[in-house]
């Protein structure tokens, strides 16, 4: 993709996550792996000019979710042992009486009230609200901070390869503070592994917010618009 498709910035390069050149993105393959290579960031190492958008800046920084890294195994271990009141059940398929590993999301789990004729369905738990509704409620968290979590956010690593996480907040809203983080890590199991910071798969660069001279605003193309 050539950056003729992209806004200037004029960005200092050297700041964190901005062009090569301080101009403008090129959207290469290439590019995006310098800036995924770039992250994730520990809590300590996550600047102020990242951290904290403001109205009047002239950018806005790329948008960082905090997060725990976790894979199905585990969250299908948690809802089954903690949630199963919560798991959303489907038609267990007929003609599949012994189901495979990852077969459309299907898990089969101790507390199903039918399991002759019903299954569990990850995609759905997930989807319906049953499952966080319940963790808010079992880790009492305010309800000003729910909009922050977030069950299975799409990450990517610093290889680029995409992964899955328990969200907690992100660079553009709240963070749930430390003594509800530190309920959710009992409850999710996440050991001693703390939060980080990723950047988001889609909106990962720097955004040009006022327009340049002589350039209308309508010009100024966000490149993950």
């Amino acid at each position: 993709m050539s950056n003729k498709y992209f806004s200037p910035l004029f960005i200092q390069p050297h700041i964190p996550f901005a062009p090569a050149d301080g101009l403008a993105y090129e959207g290469t393959e290439e590019e995006d792996e310098h800036i995924y290579a770039m992250q994730p960031l520990k809590d300590s190492e996550f600047i102020p000019l990242l951290r904290s958008p403001q109205n009047i800046a002239l950018y806005r920084p790329p948008l960082f979710r905090y997060a725990w890294i976790i894979d199905n195994d585990h969250l299908k271990r948690i809802m089954s042992e903690r949630f199963p009141k919560s798991i959303t059940l489907v038609d267990r398929p007929s003609d599949k009486p012994t189901l495979p590993p990852e077969y459309y999301g299907y898990f089969e789990f101790p507390g199903n009230p039918s399991p002759k004729t019903k299954i569990g369905s990850f995609n759905f738990t997930l989807q319906d609200g049953k499952l966080l509704t319940a963790l808010v409620d079992l880790i009492e968290l305010p309800s000003k901070y729910v909009d922050c979590l977030e069950l299975y956010v799409l990450l990517v690593d610093k290889n680029g390869s995409a992964i899955r996480g328990i969200q907690i907040g992100s660079n553009y809203q709240d963070v749930i503070p430390p003594e509800y983080t530190l309920k959710l890590r009992e409850v999710l199991e996440m050991g001693d592994e703390d939060p980080m910071w990723y950047i988001d798969i889609v909106q990962r660069y720097w955004r040009r917010i006022r327009s340049l001279p002589g350039v209308p605003n309508e010009k100024i193309v966000y490149p993950s618009d």
